[in-house]
């Protein structure tokens, strides 16, 4: 009996934040600068966070759907450099909201 055929291994939890989503609605598209959506990287089927989320217009969005991250990632740059700089704006906007714009 070979035990690691029995071994669970447990689905990754998704980290679900609407507020962050709502926030990326509101920001423009990473490549144009139109009107955006929330663009999840790693898709939440498979456990994606809403953290790996980018705002892109549709026409980004689907254009990243039929070619992927190394398709669209030659054309616009590394998407995961697109979710850190996407990430630090919403952080120094939340900081800046939480501090009434104080340093701390």
């Amino acid at each position: 009996m070979n035990p690691e055929k029995h071994v669970l291994i447990p689905k990754p939890t998704r980290q679900v934040d609407t507020v962050y989503l709502a926030w990326v609605r509101t920001q423009p598209c990473v490549v144009c600068g139109a009107r955006a959506e929330p663009h999840h990287v790693v898709t939440r089927g498979a456990g994606g966070s809403d953290y790996f989320a980018i705002p892109v217009c549709r026409e980004h969005h689907d254009e990243f759907n039929r070619g992927g991250n190394a398709l669209w990632g030659g054309r616009y740059g590394d998407v995961w450099r697109h979710v850190a700089e996407t990430l630090a704006e919403y952080v120094a906007e939340m900081r800046e909201e939480a501090t009434g714009g104080q340093d701390t």
